[in-house]
């Protein structure tokens, strides 16, 4: 399946995304913890290697943005 769709639709789409499936997209991204308590809430932890050196590094993000799919119907292509 091909979609063309502008590019707000498709940042939206890849925001709305479940974050823990992320570490299957990206390889850099090691782990995506979503927290029980808050689920707007992820821990983010990152590996990979650049300039010769293993790179580890970890963030906290919070989901500002929620797209419902529907939204996206018109702009999808079989």
């Amino acid at each position: 399946m091909e979609v063309d769709v502008p590019v707000f639709v498709a940042y939206n789409l890849y925001l709305s995304l479940d974050p823990e499936s992320f570490p299957n997209l990206m390889p850099f991204i090691s782990s995506v913890e979503v927290l029980k308590d808050k689920p707007d809430i992820s821990r983010w932890s990152l590996k990979y290697s650049a300039f010769g050196q293993d790179i580890n590094s970890g963030l906290v993000l919070k989901a500002c943005l929620e797209v419902d799919l529907k939204d996206l119907q018109p702009w999808l292509k079989a």
